[in-house]
């Protein structure tokens, strides 16, 4: 996994020609690093993250979520051309047993975005992504080792999960889930704060890179509001028990096996049922805004006048050919559409 739960999302903001541009944080990661060249993204995977990415691609689960276009897709490089790759200059150098390193070359997701950029619908398809993945591994006794969204860009309207080293293999006598905290923290925590206090996600993850804490939630809450559902499950019970939790306990960390596996299943399945009823509970509400009348009062345009600003898209799509559009204050979209018949790619 990436240590600060963006390599992979950052490695694929730079479009560098015959330049390589990396991902520090990513860099930290003894089962592997992501780096971009000539505008490719590629991963480096060390012995340390071998056995378990090779497990999650021969399972079954893998076959489904990339028949789904849920994980990013990738695929591994020739030996030769590994070597090719990895023979020039670049931070992979200091890695020891290179030359035992898989080099693996991953889809680019054209348009990246960031938490801190979305609106709330687009955090709560990725809190929803990343328990589809926990659920549909679990069957073949893999897990998460992180539940994050910065493991997560959009192609289009669609999360898709990019970091694969974030899968491993698990114990299944173990019924528990070590991400249960950091998804607490940057997915149904943000989300309340939303809904409850009217939080933009910028305003959490740009100085909150790990996202909220409970104890903080707590204190924006008022006395009703704290021992009412969900806001009782998600931050009084974690802040009253955390107060009498010592700091240097780790007991909380260290495996609980079961012998029975199946109750141990039972269990995580029982968890992620919570965790879903949770983020429905803080899903965002569906609202109106400015723009919503845009194709009938609110457009300050004449029948003629919005005529001729559809021709004028047109032919600027057919006279400039681009082979991609940014609509910087697309509305409803409805011109966006009428690029996206003439382009390959429109955001």
């Amino acid at each position: 996994m990436d240590p600060l739960g963006k390599g992979s999302q950052l490695a694929q903001t730079e479009g560098l020609n015959g330049r390589t541009s990396v991902e520090q944080a990513s860099f930290r990661d003894p089962a592997g690093s992501v780096f971009l060249r000539d505008k490719r993204v590629f991963r480096i995977v060390t012995p340390a993250g071998k056995q378990d990415l090779e497990a999650f691609l021969a399972s079954p689960s893998a076959a489904r979520i990339l028949e789904k276009g849920q994980v990013v897709s990738s695929t591994q490089l020739a030996d030769s051309d590994r070597r090719a790759i990895l023979s020039q200059d670049g931070p992979w150098s200091s890695f020891e047993s290179l030359d035992q390193c898989t080099l693996w070359e991953h889809e680019r997701i054209p348009f990246p975005s960031f938490p801190y950029e979305w609106p709330p619908t687009m955090l709560f398809a990725t809190a929803e992504l990343t328990l589809d993945l926990a659920e549909a591994l679990l069957t073949d006794h893999l897990g998460l080792k992180d539940g994050t969204p910065y493991n997560v860009l959009f192609r289009g309207p669609h999360p898709v999960f990019v970091d694969l080293l974030s899968v491993e293999r698990r114990n299944s006598g173990d019924p528990t889930w070590l991400p249960y905290a950091q998804f607490l923290r940057t997915f149904l925590l943000p989300l309340a704060a939303h809904k409850y206090f009217g939080m933009a996600l910028d305003q959490i993850f740009m100085t909150r890179r790990d996202g909220l804490e409970p104890e903080e939630v707590y204190r924006w809450a008022g006395k009703l509001r704290r021992l009412a559902p969900p806001l009782f499950g998600l931050v009084t019970m974690p802040t009253w028990l955390g107060a009498k939790h010592s700091p240097d306990d780790t007991a909380l960390y260290q495996p609980k096996l079961m012998d029975n596996t199946e109750k141990a299943a039972y269990v995580l399945q029982s968890l992620f049922g919570r965790l879903r009823r949770q983020l429905k509970a803080v899903a965002p509400e569906k609202t109106s805004s400015t723009w919503t009348t845009y194709m009938t009062t609110n457009n300050n345009y004449s029948g003629e006048h919005f005529q001729a600003k559809e021709k004028f898209v047109q032919q600027a799509m057919n006279e400039c050919s681009p082979s991609a559009v940014l609509d910087g204050g697309c509305k409803i979209c409805h011109f966006s559409a009428i690029a996206a018949k003439a382009v390959a790619r429109v955001v």
